[in-house]
């Protein structure tokens, strides 16, 4: 569950214990629900923002504090289309994809 930042620290700890060091991480997770925003139940919503946004955020945060104390490590982030011409039916997801997008922009600037 990428949603979870338990799960998430779990497998960031068990990379440094068996191979010591994080040399690539791939930020490829993503929820879409083919429907408007008004009939996705809480749920599904919760879900969709929890991977799409929250999970992404966590596991980008992970890998760049190893790469920071290794100084050095890649970080490839896969985001959608739907950032730049929206998705018809998939409003949630075209919004949480962006937020990821422009958490690596931003990231890029520094």
């Amino acid at each position: 569950d990428i949603s979870s930042l338990q799960v998430q620290r779990a497998l960031f700890d068990r990379i440094d214990r068996e191979w010591g060091c994080l040399d690539l991480a791939v930020a490829n997770a993503g929820v879409i629900q083919h429907r408007p925003l008004q009939e996705l139940s809480d749920e599904e919503l919760l879900q969709s923002i929890g991977t799409n946004v929250t999970g992404s955020f966590f596991f980008v945060r992970e890998a760049l504090e190893r790469f920071e104390k290794q100084r050095r490590g890649h970080l490839v982030s896969i985001s959608s289309s739907v950032v730049t011409k929206p998705y018809p039916q998939a409003e949630v997801y075209s919004a949480t994809k962006a937020a990821t997008y422009q958490l690596i922009n931003s990231l890029q600037e520094r």
